[in-house]
């Protein structure tokens, strides 16, 4: 039996067979209307809630959703991993939420360390999976982000720093302009989380389960990245009690 820690509803709600997704749309139009229609006539318009709640991704779903993603998805080590892709992942992680100051978001950091296999740590691929607290089904420990020079979310973190680089203007198009590197900044900010995680084997529990890539990149020895990084967010997340 499956002891899940975290699950996507808003992932599982992307897996709908074309036919019932039409269908699904046709009867929420028709009771659009019918509200509608009472509405004009002094009626109240009431929400088709069943239909919400039928459309909401349920646990009973996820082996079939699972089915669909293992006839494609790939081993998160596998050099072809690249954004975009699924990947399966079995690995000890030390699992904390994170309060930014605008995001929140949930942290699986894996530990090589605790299953002893430190040479990943020095050159393998490491792993960091991030989500929403929504979708947390226990309690996780908190942190303050700070600690590991992540902000909130990853993505959303990279879309800051790009947003705050201001455009030049008629004032200060001539301005000496140091190019920004969001993509350095936020690699900074996982490889600290990665290494503070590996520094607490003693805290990391062995997960399983399948994910989305949000980002892929290899090592980058200039910068004393000596790892491959893949940031991944997750459909579901359990315990893997019979590893390692």
């Amino acid at each position: 039996m499956q002891e899940l820690i975290y699950l996507s509803d808003a992932k599982l709600r992307q897996f709908v067979p074309e036919r019932r997704r039409r269908t699904r749309i046709g009867r929420r139009l028709t009771a659009l209307r019918l509200n509608a229609s009472a509405l004009a006539v002094g009626g109240s318009l009431e929400l088709d809630l069943a239909e919400v709640s039928a459309a909401s991704g349920s646990r009973e779903r996820l082996p079939d959703v699972i089915k669909t993603i293992e006839e494609h998805a790939l081993w998160y080590q596998d050099p072809d991993v690249q954004t975009g892709r699924w990947v399966y992942f079995e690995a000890p992680f030390n699992v904390a939420g994170a309060n930014g100051q605008i995001y929140k978001t949930v942290l699986f950091m894996d530990a090589p360390a605790a299953s002893g296999d430190e040479q990943t740590h020095l050159s393998g691929v490491r792993l960091l999976l991030h989500g929403s607290p929504d979708h947390l089904l226990r309690p996780v420990p908190e942190t303050d982000i700070v600690v590991y020079g992540v902000s909130g979310s990853l993505l959303s973190s990279l879309i800051h720093e790009v947003v705050e680089d201001p455009l030049p203007n008629a004032d200060n198009i001539n301005a000496p302009h140091a190019p920004r590197e969001p993509l350095r900044d936020v690699r900074r900010g996982v490889c600290r989380a990665l290494d503070v995680s590996n520094r607490f084997p003693e805290g990391a529990a062995w997960m399983r389960g399948y994910a989305r890539v949000t980002l892929a990149v290899g090592p980058d020895p200039a910068r004393q990245v000596p790892y491959a990084q893949v940031l991944a967010t997750p459909l579901y997340v359990e315990y893997a009690h019979d590893l390692p």
